[in-house]
């Protein structure tokens, strides 16, 4: 699919959030395999973006709370934990998690529980 088309299916599925949207397909367009951070305020609409693009890309979408997180996984989750979750569910198929969207969400809210502690 061309960039101008996934372009054209995302502006019809999300209003609004041109800027998000032109640095999202930027990256894409530039490297498949990137490392992307969205930022903004709750409910501005980054966990609808990311799930619109990967519909019309027609790739699986995982989402992480990164509240759940921790570096050990004692009291929470690793990465590596979530990574082996995700792979359960596609049915150990490698290239399908290779090949969709990993979106590690609730960054801020990490901040939010130390400052309550």
């Amino acid at each position: 699919m061309k960039l101008s088309e996934i372009n054209g299916l995302l502006n019809m599925k999300v209003i609004g959030q041109s800027r998000a949207k032109k640095r999202l397909l930027a990256t894409l367009y530039i490297n498949k395999n990137s490392r992307i951070l969205l930022s903004g305020p709750s409910g501005c609409g980054k966990t609808y973006l990311i799930n619109s693009l990967a519909d019309i890309l027609g790739i699986r979408c995982f989402h992480i709370d990164a509240s759940k997180l921790t570096q050990t996984g004692f009291a929470g989750n690793t990465i590596e934990d979530y990574i082996s979750e995700f792979l359960n569910t596609v049915g150990g198929n490698l290239s399908v998690v290779e090949q969709s969207i990993i979106f590690i969400d609730e960054f801020d809210k990490i901040q939010s529980k130390k400052m309550i502690e």
